[in-house]
């Protein structure tokens, strides 16, 4: 915070003094200003987004495989459902595919070898 003084000289000699503070603002440049993000995508979006070819997302599309919205001709995507989707197809490693198995014996009373 920078804070000036400044003297005012009024009639009969009279003083006062004021204090004014300018607070100090950070300026981001418009370049670096954070834009609202976007909810629905185009085709275009996904191709980059997932380093896709346009035709193996025509296929996932028609056969509903991935998450889309169709409106007359365009396809549009939604950023979280796509995100959702990427992570349904996780696949499990071999360590957690036996610790599941595992786990599921073990409730059920069964030994482990």
């Amino acid at each position: 915070m920078v804070t000036k003084t400044i003297a005012i000289e009024l009639a009969a000699n009279e003083v006062i003094e004021i204090q004014l503070i300018r607070k100090q603002v950070e300026v981001v440049p418009v370049t670096e200003q954070r834009k609202p993000e976007k909810r629905f995508y185009d085709l275009k979006w996904l191709e980059d987004y997932l380093g896709t070819p346009r035709s193996s997302i025509y296929q996932m599309t028609s056969k509903n495989s991935i998450p889309h919205i169709k409106r007359g001709r365009k396809l549009y995507f939604d950023k979280k459902q796509i995100d959702r989707w990427l992570e349904e197809g996780n696949v499990k490693t071999t360590a957690e595919i036996k610790a599941e198995a595992e786990d599921f014996l073990t409730k059920r009373g069964r030994r482990v070898k």
